[in-house]
């Protein structure tokens, strides 16, 4: 009802403004306007249909928070990265763990992320802790666009992100992530 009200009030707000513009118009070119039909306005009730609703976020069934989720959604985005694929890199790096550390204390995290590697990167991004999930997702994912803008092709960016750089095979970890990230896409849910 209250929009009703409302799409009523602006209609009427609207037509007085039209209204008084055409007056004004009139007056400055009397001998140049011939009003020729006169429309009456048309109040509609307000109906919102299926699609005006708002879009759900789609989450994953996977071990992380909707919140993370949502960070996870967005970063990929922006960097031009299916979400799946990050997700599906995050279960292979560190099987969804957001504090594991890897290679003799050297990859930290969900992504599994070098800080000797990557300091600059993290300056740039505002980034101090791969311990924090956020940063970590950032800082990786930042990582793998500026490998897939290199390479050209997510499958030799996954192996880079891996190996440390691509050397002109595609590896296994670049297939399973692949791999992952179509079964991903399957396994999705709309958030309550």
């Amino acid at each position: 009802m209250k929009k009703l009200i409302f799409a009523t009030a602006m209609l009427v707000l609207l037509n007085s403004v039209c209204l008084v513009k055409l007056a004004d118009e009139i007056r400055h070119h009397e001998h140049e306007v011939q009003v020729v039909e006169v429309y009456t306005p048309v109040i509609v009730e307000y109906k919102p249909s299926e699609a005006a609703k708002p879009i759900e976020p789609v989450m994953y069934d996977v071990p992380l928070s909707e919140g993370l989720q949502m960070h996870i959604i967005a970063v990929s985005e922006e960097n031009g990265i299916e979400p799946e694929i990050v997700l599906a890199m995050a279960a292979r790096e560190s099987n969804y763990v957001v504090d594991a550390i890897g290679d003799n204390g050297a990859s930290i995290g969900l992504l599994q992320v070098q800080k000797k590697w990557h300091m600059e990167r993290m300056e740039r991004l505002g980034c101090n802790d791969l311990f924090d999930p956020y940063q970590n997702v950032t800082v990786g994912v930042d990582y793998l666009a500026e490998l897939l803008d290199r390479y050209g092709d997510i499958e030799k960016a996954l192996t880079a992100y891996n190996r440390g750089r691509y050397q002109g095979t595609v590896t296994e970890y670049a297939h399973s992530v692949i791999t992952m990230a179509k079964e991903l896409e399957e396994t999705t849910y709309v958030q309550n």
